[in-house]
């Protein structure tokens, strides 16, 4: 089935990128949060 095809696609893309936006994005507000120098 296409659809089906198409849903674990993206599972395994969504399962690779998710981790790597979530770091991105605790990263760059640690980043944001602390004082400049």
């Amino acid at each position: 089935h296409p659809l089906a095809r198409t849903l674990v696609v993206a599972e395994a893309l969504t399962g690779q990128l998710f981790p790597a936006i979530i770091i991105g994005g605790l990263v760059s507000s640690a980043l944001a949060d602390r004082p400049k120098a």
